[in-house]
């Protein structure tokens, strides 16, 4: 019994240690504008992140514990898993997350593993491009309609993503997840 408690509890930043610069990040980036919109002052405000640090760090489990304080309806994906060997239908799946995101605002999307579908382009993987074109599309479409759906995408290979889906209003700001340190006083 005590192990179902654990499992069925939702965990909370509270409940992360030795990451205090990485938790405040997220605060001031995803949780402070979604539930206290009138402190942005209508300005428009990246609503995305990259978490990038080595595995094993803590990244997804940040993710959710982020979607979790803010109360927003939260999807957690791997990056290939919308993948399809169909053509066209991973672009779908895509579309079909963001609307299902779009209907259940405010929203959190983790895509964990970013790189699988963020490679530069310019290589010679045309259905790749695809995707990731598609994905630059939704995201800059929910920033004009003014959706409040935030994005947070993990990596542990930064180096690998595509400048344009690292850009402002995209996947803009950056925030290391290292290891946990042992200052942290949560």
């Amino acid at each position: 019994k005590a192990a179902e408690k654990i499992k069925d509890k939702k965990i909370k930043l509270s409940d992360i240690g030795g990451m205090d610069s990485t938790i405040e990040e997220l605060k001031e980036t995803i949780i402070y504008p979604m539930k206290y919109p009138e402190l942005t002052n209508g300005r428009n405000v990246d609503k995305s992140v990259l978490l990038y640090g080595p595995p094993g760090t803590g990244k997804s489990l940040v993710a959710e514990a982020c979607a979790n304080e803010s109360g927003a309806w939260f999807k957690k994906i791997n990056a290939s898993q919308l993948d399809s060997k169909w053509v066209g239908e991973s672009e779908e799946n895509w579309r079909n997350l963001f609307d299902e995101a779009r209907q259940n605002q405010p929203a959190v999307i983790f895509i964990d593993e970013i790189d699988a579908i963020g490679k530069q382009r310019g290589g010679t993987d045309e259905f790749g491009a695809k995707t990731l074109n598609t994905i630059l599309g939704l995201m800059s479409d929910s920033e004009k309609r003014g959706d409040d759906i935030f994005i947070i995408a993990a990596t542990n290979r930064p180096n690998l993503l595509d400048d344009a889906l690292t850009r402002s209003c995209r996947i803009g700001k950056p925030i290391e997840v290292p290891k946990p340190d042992l200052k942290g006083n949560r």
